[in-house]
């Protein structure tokens, strides 16, 4: 309801000689911008080629066991980007979304005690919907598909190179089966299921090739979901 301008950066998730992936993610923005009445900024960088990110996982994987830009260069690399932006358009309030909730046991490089105290002139972060676990946003998520009738087009996966969901990897079928969980069917979400997804999706976590270390909260908070029904 307050019409947000929206930010996408191409060189953070989609590097940047993807042009095909970029290009469908493009698309995919100015459509979902178009309908919800905002407008959308895209940047370009080559932060994450600039830097050494092999060295610095080298050096940084021992005190916060992630790689380097998970667990300490995404959040202020992303806020810093938009800054330009927000300054010249004198946008007062920003928000980055969340990734996790205050259940989550590990380090992330994005969290309230970073981004909330990041500010320039004019301008104030707010890491947002932080109380909410990812879980609790598909139901958010849903509950607009069901109210107003408006599917929306989610890119959950970094796997992918043609800036579409690859339906494969832990991020897509986790997605997948959250959405399920709260009555959508993800075909009309951006993803591909077929008869067998969910045994696929189970035959890998019974034989924990799905998962790495930061998951597992994900993966309990998506149980707790199904015990309730």
């Amino acid at each position: 309801n307050e019409k947000p301008v929206l930010a996408t950066i191409h060189g953070a998730d989609v590097p940047l000689n993807h042009l095909e992936a970029w290009n469908a993610l493009v698309c995919s923005l100015e459509n979902f911008s178009d309908a919800m009445g905002s407008e959308l900024r895209l940047i370009r960088s080559n932060f994450r080629v600039m830097l050494c990110e092999v060295l610095l996982d080298q050096c940084y994987k021992r005190s916060i066991m992630l790689n380097w830009y998970a667990g300490l260069g995404h959040g202020l690399a992303l806020l810093s980007l938009c800054a330009p932006i927000a300054y010249v358009e004198k946008i007062g309030q920003f928000y980055i979304a969340s990734s996790n909730s205050k259940h989550y046991p590990g380090i992330w490089g994005s969290n309230p005690q970073l981004d909330n105290n990041v500010e320039w002139t004019g301008t104030h972060v707010l890491h947002d919907a932080y109380e909410l676990s990812r879980q609790e946003k598909v139901k958010v998520l849903a509950d607009y598909i069901k109210t107003t009738g408006h599917n929306v087009h989610l890119r959950s996966c970094f796997e992918s190179n043609t800036g579409d969901n690859c339906n494969q990897c832990e991020k897509c079928a986790r997605t997948i089966v959250g959405l399920e969980l709260e009555g959508i069917n993800p075909n009309d979400c951006g993803f591909t299921v077929s008869a067998n997804t969910f045994s696929v999706i189970k035959q890998k976590l019974l034989y924990d090739t799905l998962l790495d270390t930061d998951d597992p909260v994900m993966w309990e908070d998506i149980q707790y979901r199904a015990r309730l029904d």
